[in-house]
């Protein structure tokens, strides 16, 4: 949450900014509106974290809600990413 923080220059929004993970393991053991954030075997692009952040999703709107959005740009990073196994990254 710190690197939000900084990237933003402001606080999150109390109930409005409540998903966010400090490890790669809370982000596997995550659920997003009752579904799984990331479903082993499901490609990324398909997945309840990247359809959130890419655009509305039934009733729920884009991630984090009324953003800051997420830049397509980084969205296909995290794309790669997941669909590389999500490596750890550098500390």
């Amino acid at each position: 949450m710190e690197r939000w923080i900084e990237r933003w220059g402001r606080n999150p929004l109390p109930g409005i900014h409540v998903y966010y993970w400090n490890t790669r393991q809370e982000l596997v053991d995550s659920v997003l509106s009752g579904v799984r954030a990331i479903e082993p075997g499901v490609e990324a692009k398909d997945t309840q974290l990247v359809r959130s952040l890419a655009r509305t999703v039934l009733t729920f709107g884009r991630m984090p809600l009324r953003g800051p959005f997420v830049p397509r740009e980084e969205i296909d990073e995290i794309i790669v990413w997941i669909d590389a196994g999500m490596p750890e990254g550098p500390d």
